[in-house]
């Protein structure tokens, strides 16, 4: 059994690491810093001889998508009309474009990945505290009022969809009160079905 554990160790340590080069190779596509270990790093997750030997690739993948500047998938041309269409009253010197050089999130894990540095378990920032955990990642806001009306103002205006928010169930009624008229539907943890276990979590 205790052997059984330490391959799956292995293995998960193994797949971090390759998932750290994919991201790695996906940046430097879009001329991103890249994550470097650290010298004295006991664990070493990412590989700089893999990145000098792609970076030919790179640089013929990069200006492909420079030649391609302004083209749009589908779904993309739907978004770029939606905002022009909601913006056009107001000034933007520059447009409102939504980018085309974006990192795609395609394999599973790559999401918590990205959410810490590869060589931390932590972050702390002004607005936000992120932990690794077991089950994924945690992130703590430092004001929930505050960020739920900077993130939510957005809709003041209505949108063509309806605004579903999954939410943990925990807001107090001054929060829940910014967002009155903002939110079509809640959608609340599913411990809340039961009064006694909403009562004991």
């Amino acid at each position: 059994m205790k052997s059984d554990e330490v391959k799956k160790l292995k293995a998960n340590k193994k797949d971090r690491k390759d998932m750290i080069q994919y991201i790695n190779l996906q940046l430097a596509s879009l001329g991103q810093p890249l994550f470097h270990d650290e010298d004295d790093a006991v664990t070493k997750f990412a590989n700089a001889k893999f990145i000098a030997l792609t970076e030919d690739f790179i640089n013929s993948f990069r200006e492909k998508t420079r030649l391609l500047t302004g083209h749009q998938s589908p779904i993309d041309r739907r978004i770029q009309e939606f905002l022009d269409d909601y913006l056009k009253d107001v000034e933007v010197p520059e447009g409102c474009i939504i980018p085309t050089d974006t990192l795609v999130l395609n394999q599973k894990g790559l999401a918590r990945e990205i959410s810490l540095p590869p060589n931390s378990n932590t972050y702390f920032g002004k607005y936000v505290s992120t932990y690794r955990v077991a089950q994924g990642i945690l992130n703590n806001p430092a004001h929930d009022r505050r960020t739920t009306k900077g993130t939510f103002h957005i809709v003041e205006g209505g949108l063509p969809v309806p605004v579903v928010w999954n939410t943990g169930g925990y807001e107090l009624p001054a929060a829940l009160a910014l967002l009155r008229g903002l939110v079509d539907v809640y959608l609340t943890d599913l411990k809340f079905f039961d009064p006694a276990l909403s009562g004991r979590l």
